[in-house]
């Protein structure tokens, strides 16, 4: 309960840098988002340190509060692990194939 004043302030941050560009119509880049998603990263660690209850004090690391928590935090990191090494090709400028490229570009608005 005592992070919930970060995890607000947070949300604000990105809401603040994110919600701006989210009208603009013309080809946003990566860089665009840079810093609202420094602000995701921080929400994300602290949401799962809170999921994983390594928030808590005195108690030791990697101690789930149940088996739930445990396989949702496993899969939430391993949905990230997956979405970064999809689309690392796309943000590192790796070569791709018109099929790659075509599998890579999932909202109209992306080609």
């Amino acid at each position: 309960e005592r992070h919930r004043g970060v995890l607000a302030f947070l949300g604000v941050a990105w809401a603040a840098n994110f919600l701006p560009l989210s009208t603009i119509q013309r080809p946003m880049f990566l860089y665009h988002y840079f810093f609202a998603f420094i602000f995701s990263i921080a929400a994300v660690s602290i949401g799962l340190g809170l999921l994983s209850g390594w928030m808590t004090d005195g108690e030791p690391v990697w101690r789930f509060p149940s088996r739930r928590s445990a396989a949702l935090y496993g899969g939430i990191l391993a949905v990230a692990l997956a979405g970064f090494l999809f689309f690392a090709p796309i943000s590192y400028g790796l070569p791709l194939s018109d099929a790659g490229l075509a599998a890579h570009l999932w909202l109209p608005s992306w080609r």
